[in-house]
């Protein structure tokens, strides 16, 4: 099983896609639990998504961790196998509670899950650190 996860394929194409998922997901990782770039931080992150948003508390937590923890991993080359079924995961959870109701969806989610669903498919490879 460990070797599924963790196998390693020599590409370059898994190294930029590994390295731009996770740029782009720090950012807003680090705005919810460290409150960086004008985010509110960690509690009051939590009180949006409980109160406003009426998520349950242990769905708001695993956002924060998953965007924040999951950008790092994805950056580092951690299991990124498993970040990548938790970022699509994420991703259609938000498509679904946020964006749906709109007219257009941003097409930013669609191409964050289908380079999450891409890198899972490529794998953990030797340009990880």
């Amino acid at each position: 099983m460990n070797n599924k996860i963790f196998k390693t394929n020599n590409d370059l194409t898994g190294l930029i896609i590994r390295l731009t998922i996770g740029l782009i997901l720090f950012p807003h990782g680090a705005q919810k639990l460290l409150g960086m770039f004008g985010g509110y931080g960690f509690s009051g992150t939590m009180g949006f998504f409980t109160s406003t948003m009426h998520l349950p508390w242990i769905i708001a937590f695993l956002v924060i961790i998953i965007e924040f923890f999951g950008s790092l991993s994805f950056i580092a080359g951690f299991a990124s196998r498993i970040w990548a079924i938790l970022t699509i995961i994420l991703m259609v959870g938000i498509i679904a509670t946020s964006h749906i109701d709109k007219s257009t969806i941003r097409t930013t989610y669609f191409s964050k899950t289908s380079s999450c669903i891409s890198w899972y498919h490529t794998g953990f490879f030797k340009y990880a650190s």
